[in-house]
């Protein structure tokens, strides 16, 4: 278990199975809520790394419920009674086990590129998508991104 607090963020190489127990967690924008489930992130070493962020709740929501009761494990539901973190995870590695492959899919190597998109496209994408929630559907909506080269124009769409 790997308690954050709310804006913390990681790095994901490899394979790593995600499990939020408590809080929302964000990865490439996706939100991740409290769930049995894992998802499976998956970063070739090709590939940009993704960070995962801690979220507090979302907008418009008081507080995320958390998983409990006979859903968690005892061990599990004794952590959560013990601590007040707003954000604890699960993780789970892919193939291999034991503390080093732990520090591998959690410190990738520098000179793998990191995914990083500008915190103003997440507002953008928003307001894009209530202008096109206002179309009718025969007038599909066209958004044209421009930009300089390396500024992040793919990581928004």
């Amino acid at each position: 278990l790997l308690p954050l607090r709310a804006g913390e963020e990681l790095t994901l190489s490899n394979s790593v199975g995600v499990r939020v127990v408590r809080g929302v967690a964000e990865i490439w924008g996706a939100l991740l809520r409290p769930s049995p489930d894992f998802v499976e992130v998956v970063a070739p070493t090709w590939a940009a790394v993704p960070r995962l962020c801690a979220r507090g709740p979302p907008e418009g929501e008081a507080e995320v419920p958390e998983l409990g009761g006979e859903e968690e494990d005892a061990d599990v539901r004794a952590f959560l009674e013990q601590r007040s973190w707003p954000v604890v995870l699960c993780l789970r590695l892919g193939q291999a086990s034991g503390l080093q492959s732990l520090r591998q899919g959690l410190e990738a190597p520098l000179e793998q590129p990191r995914l990083q998109a500008h915190r103003t496209w997440p507002i953008l994408l928003e307001k894009f998508s209530k202008v096109t929630r206002a179309l009718p559907p025969e007038e599909p909506a066209v958004l044209l991104v421009m930009g300089n080269k390396g500024v992040g124009k793919s990581s928004c769409c």
